[in-house]
């Protein structure tokens, strides 16, 4: 439950997703739903997966599903 808090404050800081529903898909991956009832999926990553969507990005790769960018307009949110 700890990393649900984690993840949930985080997707409201970054991206203004009020949590209100979820459902672990793996150890690592969830299926959740803001108070407007969009749902996310939401996953934890390694730590180099910022680099290679930046890298495809800036490569004009427009073939690939990009996350959402957070409010640092990056692809990955980094928790301490």
């Amino acid at each position: 439950m700890n990393k649900l808090r984690v993840i949930g404050n985080d997707l409201v800081k970054y991206y203004e997703i009020d949590l209100t529903d979820y459902r672990p898909l793996t150890s690592k991956a969830f299926r959740i739903v803001d108070k407007t009832g969009k749902q996310y999926f939401v996953k934890e990553t390694l730590p180099n997966t910022l680099e290679k969507y930046q890298f495809l990005y800036n490569q004009g790769l427009t073939n690939i599903l990009y996350p959402l960018k957070n409010f640092e307009q990056k692809f990955v949110t980094r928790n301490p």
